[in-house]
């Protein structure tokens, strides 16, 4: 073979007589390995952000990918062991699962059967069910809100008296705990949401906007929002 590989397919035998343009056998190689990640269509808005524009025409593929800003790791966790690769971001499948609803997002780990620790790192094989993270460029300056917090695309504040003020907001991301505030929907711009307010994520029956309130912090909520919010596993 023209490179070093593995074989993963034999399709033929001794003395056998094949046709011309049969395969005869498939080999993989041991440079790179490639893992695809499924991910819904609603979620892929929020992974690709980028403040660039990209002509796909005249630059190349890997000039598309850069400017996208997106960084993989693989990890692989069986029992008691866990593995973690760095990867890279390669291509996008061309077409949508019409079914899930779905785009196919390939990554790709380079030289994956070097470094290996027998009982602690083995080689990145091919059919190791493995999780794949995808980190897509930060946003320093986002307003984001536990998903609790939301009502109807309203959020609860406290303001200074303690007393209860309902604001409509417009979503701009959803994930699975948190959301990210796009704008307000208010008239008197003196009363926009900002980094600090006090925000109500418990249910209120009835809210009644004016009510006095006895606010309690709940640190835990903060300090888990926090986590996942820079990605944290």
């Amino acid at each position: 073979m023209p490179f070093t590989g593995r074989i993963s397919s034999d399709n033929v035998e001794v003395a056998q007589y094949v046709r011309i343009g049969n395969t005869l056998t498939a080999a993989d190689a041991l440079d790179k390995a490639e893992i695809e990640v499924l991910i819904p269509i609603g979620y892929f808005r929020g992974l690709i952000r980028s403040d660039k524009k990209i002509n796909l025409v005249e630059h190349a593929v890997k000039e598309q990918h850069n400017g996208l800003g997106i960084k993989a790791q693989v990890v692989l966790k069986e029992g008691m062991l866990s593995t973690v690769w760095e990867a890279k971001f390669s291509r996008i499948t061309d077409t949508l699962d019409p079914k899930t609803r779905t785009i196919g997002v390939i990554v790709e780990v380079d030289n994956p059967y070097d470094s290996v620790t027998p009982g602690s790192k083995p080689p990145l094989i091919k059919g190791f069910f493995v999780e794949v993270h995808l980190h897509g460029t930060p946003r320093p300056d986002s307003l984001i809100v536990p998903r609790s917090a939301l009502h109807n695309q309203q959020l609860y504040l406290v303001n200074e008296q303690n007393r209860l003020e309902i604001k409509k907001v417009q979503i701009e991301l959803f994930q699975p705990e948190f959301a990210v505030i796009k704008n307000i929907k208010q008239d008197d711009t003196r009363k926009l949401i900002s980094a600090g307010d006090k925000i109500v994520i418990s249910d209120l029956v009835p809210a009644i906007e004016g009510m006095l309130l006895a606010p309690q912090e709940d640190k835990e909520t903060t300090q888990h929002l926090m986590s996942r919010v820079k990605g944290a596993q």
